[in-house]
């Protein structure tokens, strides 16, 4: 009885935010007008972000990051980090995952084997040189997986390649290496503290992929998303969800 109260309550709000949104489409069309000029875009965004309820809801503002950024943005997901202009190009973030402030992404780096480190000799866009003379920031893009936390002040820096599913990078950590699922991990270099699970729980919330589903799907399993998770809740997550399709 309380599991359906409890859907009750959570279903209306989104109802009926999506109805709220709707009433805002002419003033959201005039900005993605206003966003093809460059110098107006991020702030064109952040605006039709907001107009469509903040970064957890926005349809509008991830097909813009993707267009505009080549910044990919799942569903649900949020942070400062996300907004305009503050991930390089080419990274890749999945859904439901969670940012904290001042996270820092870097894609490559100076190139302390040359005779100087200094950018004239290694980045084209300052007229020195005709091309770039190492990789490229697309070259080496950053993909962080599903259902991730990443605390305040993280480093990413160019070694790391992918931050895996449910993986947790603690505060003020300096990532320099992947990051396997469901590890916790902190410290500068960032190095394994633990795993959030036992390899059995894992290994049924990789199999589930809950993160697949919209968040209305997952309603009927408030009760187990919303305490401690054991081996037996996470089988029935999978078990339930395994029966359902995605939408």
């Amino acid at each position: 009885m309380q599991t359906k109260e409890c859907m009750k309550k959570t279903k209306w709000p989104i109802k009926y935010a999506h109805n709220w949104w709707s009433g805002k489409k002419p003033l959201i069309s005039l900005l993605r007008v206003i966003a093809r000029i460059e110098s107006f875009r991020g702030l064109a965004i952040r605006i039709i972000c907001n107009l469509e309820g903040g970064q957890f809801w926005s349809e509008t503002f991830r097909e813009l990051m993707k267009q505009y950024y080549n910044v990919e943005i799942g569903n649900y997901s949020y942070g400062p980090c996300l907004n305009p202009g503050n991930l390089p190009p080419g990274t890749k973030v999945g859904n439901y995952c969670s940012f904290g402030p001042n996270i820092r992404v870097f894609r490559r780096n100076h190139p302390f084997q040359f005779a100087s480190t200094h950018p004239f000799f290694f980045n084209s866009r300052l007229g020195i040189i005709e091309e770039d003379s190492i990789e490229a920031v697309i070259s080496n893009p950053l993909y962080i997986m599903h259902d991730v936390w990443i605390g305040s002040n993280v480093i990413i820096a160019p070694g790391c390649h992918c931050i895996g599913i449910g993986a947790v990078v603690a505060a003020g950590a300096v990532v320099t290496k992947d990051v396997p699922s469901y590890a916790v991990v902190a410290g500068n270099p960032a190095r394994i503290i633990k795993s959030r699970f036992s390899e059995e729980i894992c290994r049924e919330l990789l199999e589930s992929r809950w993160w697949e589903f919209r968040l209305d799907d997952l309603l009927s399993l408030l009760q187990l998303f919303t305490k401690k998770l054991t081996t037996e809740s996470s089988r029935k997550v999978r078990e339930y969800l395994c029966t359902r399709s995605i939408k």
